[in-house]
């Protein structure tokens, strides 16, 4: 029975990547890099809020400059 449940994934695999227009082997790179996606998106996430920090600080040091000048 285990190889059966197993032809029927395969069967569900390839069924729903033909509906979607991709090739199985394409899935499961795209599934294989997901950890390295993940990681990608918090370090975006860490780079957005250190320019946010940057940026916050950066215009308050102006300020100061602009009004003892």
């Amino acid at each position: 029975m285990k190889e059966r449940s197993g032809n029927t994934s395969k069967k569900a695999v390839s069924y729903l990547c033909k509906l979607a227009g991709v090739s199985r082997s394409g899935y499961y790179d795209w599934l294989k890099a997901a950890p390295t996606r993940k990681l990608r998106e918090e370090q975006d996430d860490l780079d957005i809020k250190l320019i946010k920090i940057y940026s916050s600080v950066k215009g308050k040091s102006r300020r100061r400059t602009d009004q003892n000048g």
